[in-house]
């Protein structure tokens, strides 16, 4: 949540914030905690708290909109100003795996497009894939799986490295606990 209160504070570097600025996203998260029923810590405390109506706005993932739609609630997938954080997973083969050969038949199969429309449809993750289609217009359009530059600068903020995220996470705990 630092690295959120960086994006909203306009720092150039929010993964990588001077001690000046993570003390002012610090101070920024505590002075609006007063603003949060629930700090989750797992998506199932948010979907409980959602669908009995004790919270109806969250930091959440595409998972959460598609559970919620499931649940057949409304549910709104927003596009804040400061634009959201994408992530983008990966493959890697390490050089002391016992299984090389069973790599690309695992990566191809991930790779198809019905191993895409499975991801999209029951997570909301867009997939590689641009023959994978998720059942739902809807998913498709909040979530904007038709465009590939929906996860990249400037529409996106893609997710990276946190040098000092042991420090991050320290003074996320010191924001939870205040």
């Amino acid at each position: 949540m630092l690295t959120i209160a960086g994006l909203y504070l306009g720092f150039d570097k929010p993964w990588r914030q001077s001690d000046a600025e993570l003390k002012k996203s610090q101070k920024l998260l505590m002075s609006k905690k007063h603003l949060v029923r629930l700090i989750w810590s797992s998506e199932t405390n948010l979907w409980e708290a959602f669908g009995s109506g004790d919270l109806w706005i969250a930091y959440a993932w595409p998972n959460d909109w598609v559970q919620m739609k499931k649940k057949k609630l409304q549910v709104v997938y927003m596009r804040p100003k400061e634009k959201p954080i994408a992530w983008v997973g990966m493959f890697m083969l390490l050089k002391d795996s016992k299984r090389p050969h069973l790599a690309h038949s695992y990566v191809n199969a991930w790779s198809s497009a019905r191993s895409g429309k499975w991801l999209e449809d029951n997570y909301g993750y867009g997939h590689a894939n641009t023959l994978a289609r998720p059942s739902s217009s809807a998913l498709l359009k909040a979530l904007q799986l038709t465009n590939p530059k929906a996860v990249t600068e400037p529409s996106a903020h893609l997710d990276r490295d946190i040098p000092r995220r042991a420090l991050y996470a320290r003074m996320w705990e010191e924001v939870k606990a205040s």
